[in-house]
């Protein structure tokens, strides 16, 4: 159970990551446009590069989504975080009988 729950974390933190570098290729993108904003004057549809450009971050987007979509609705892991909720009750309710006080003691 715990490695289960070890390769699940690790699996979400690698796709943490991957989202967060999505977002941070998106933003340079969009800044890199936003300076070269003189190829869209007077209602031109801009340069290839441009185009290129924004071709690249809506298909980033969109894999940023996928991403984030899959990483949300993993039903693995649903399932992974009720047990260890379920284990870690338990735990507590056994920690708690089995504790010694002294009133326990001469009871």
């Amino acid at each position: 159970m715990q490695s289960a729950l070890e390769t699940f974390e690790k699996q979400s933190s690698r796709d943490k990551m991957i989202i967060k570098f999505r977002e941070q290729r998106i933003q340079k993108l969009e800044e890199k446009i936003e300076k070269d904003a003189k190829c869209k004057v007077d209602g031109e549809k801009g340069c290839s590069e441009c185009e290129k450009l924004i071709e690249e971050i809506e298909n980033l987007r969109q894999e940023r989504d996928s991403w984030k979509e899959s990483s949300d609705r993993n039903p693995q892991a649903a399932k992974l975080f009720v047990e260890k909720a379920e284990l870690v009750m338990q735990r507590a309710q056994l920690e708690a009988e089995a504790r010694v006080t002294p009133e326990s003691l001469t009871a």
